[in-house]
């Protein structure tokens, strides 16, 4: 599986923006076994950043969904989440 994640990957390396960012890893999934996991993120809306990360998500792997992160918490992350409420 780790070929066509890379093909992906690179696919989208040859448009990504500044707004976007991607991080791989090699974790231990739920069973033990090795797992790749691929880390989006985007700053802009939803759409945007199905979009951008299209290669990726064409891969038909996605698993968590996607989940909005507050702006402000990406700038100051070490403010309370409470105090931006």
């Amino acid at each position: 599986m780790l070929g066509p994640v890379v093909s992906a990957l690179e696919k989208w390396i040859d448009t990504a923006t500044p707004l976007a960012n991607a991080m791989l890893a090699f974790v231990n999934g739920p069973d033990g076994g090795p797992t790749i996991v691929v880390l989006l993120v985007y700053h802009g809306e939803e759409e945007e950043a199905k979009a951008a990360f299209k290669p990726i998500f064409d891969l038909g792997e996605d698993s968590t969904g996607l989940m909005h992160i507050c702006s402000q918490l990406l700038t100051d992350p070490y403010r309370s989440s409470r105090e931006y409420d």
